[in-house]
């Protein structure tokens, strides 16, 4: 599992993350893309973090608090599926992606099959 922030121009996504994907030999990857995200907000308050972005020009159209909270959307729920075998974190997870107007996203597969 992979976060990139849209606004994230410290360590661009198709520089860094998307390659990073691209090269898993995992079954099971995901790529979510946090809509307004940035680079700094994927953890807590750093101030030679915001120098770096405010150096480079690049704002978050998101609040920490928000990326933060899409972050923990989807990762908890891929943890708990992956070291649980929490079938309904995965079919909450897959079901949370494939709605959410907040991200973009790649994946190798569904972490439920669909059950017919």
């Amino acid at each position: 599992l992979i976060f990139t922030g849209e606004n994230d121009c410290v360590t661009s996504p198709e520089r860094y993350q998307i390659p990073m994907y691209d090269s898993l030999a995992s079954l099971t990857k995901c790529i979510i893309h946090i809509k307004g995200g940035n680079h700094c907000q994927m953890a807590d308050e750093n101030s030679m973090c915001r120098f770096a972005e405010r150096f480079k020009s690049c704002k978050p159209e998101i609040t920490t608090d928000e990326q933060h909270r899409i972050i923990n959307r989807y990762l908890v729920k891929w943890l708990n599926f992956h070291l649980k075998s929490d079938h309904e974190s995965g079919r909450l997870f897959d079901n949370d992606l494939s709605s959410d107007p907040a991200v973009e996203y790649k994946r190798s597969v569904k972490l439920m099959k669909s059950q017919n």
